[in-house]
């Protein structure tokens, strides 16, 4: 399976974890390409639920089409399934990345809801807590585009999650601890195994 990560504010330690949290869970992966923002992964099959394991990921996005012919490119969107909802009125987003595809998908989205009679609304800004908000993996369509690559999102992270964690610390001296975020990228780069002891020589 391919499988685009859209990467956090670190790359470098973004792509680390992606690594060491595949390798440590037994999932066979090969990494096909990367920019700064997005990687491009062959592995096994995920459990869109891996996003609540990395501190540093964005969103997952499952690979519908790999190919640089427009024709193909279109039988892939058509064959893909896109929206299973229930609603006629959704919204839907394109996050693009190293790409000149961004036009021709826009464009053939459009024509793709009319077609089907779904009254959709295109919006730019793919930020992760609007997009939770929205509900938009049940409720409406996340796309990733890196180059060629076009993959549908089926994970997004959780920025409110972390929030509420951060909020919970007990007695946080805010200039000398770190955010959850990186405290869990460290933890999975470590390896650490379930119900094995981590030493964190810091403490806390």
């Amino acid at each position: 399976m391919l499988y685009l990560f859209v990467l956090g504010r670190d790359a470098e330690l973004s792509k680390l974890e992606i690594e060491s949290l595949l390798e440590n869970n037994g999932i066979n992966f090969r990494l096909l390409d990367e920019s700064r923002q997005v990687i491009l992964v062959d592995c096994d099959e995920l459990n869109p639920n891996i996003i609540n394991e990395f501190g540093g990921v964005i969103k997952i996005a499952k690979v519908i089409s790999n190919t640089n012919k427009i024709n193909e490119i279109e039988e892939n969107l058509e064959n893909a399934r896109l929206y299973n909802g229930e609603n006629n009125k959704i919204e839907y987003y394109v996050g693009a990345f190293s790409t000149n595809l961004l036009s021709f998908v826009e464009d053939f989205l459009k024509d793709y809801f009319k077609n089907i009679k779904l009254k959709a609304l295109y919006r730019k800004s793919s930020e992760p807590s609007k997009l939770i908000n929205k509900n938009i993996l049940e409720k409406g369509l996340d796309l990733v585009i890196f180059k060629n690559v076009i993959g549908k999102t089926i994970a997004l992270s959780n920025p409110k999650e972390f929030k509420k964690r951060d909020l919970a610390r007990p007695n946080v001296d805010y200039m000398k601890v770190i955010s959850i975020r990186l405290a869990k990228i460290l933890v999975n780069i470590s390896k650490v195994k379930k119900n094995q002891i981590l030493l964190d020589p810091f403490a806390g």
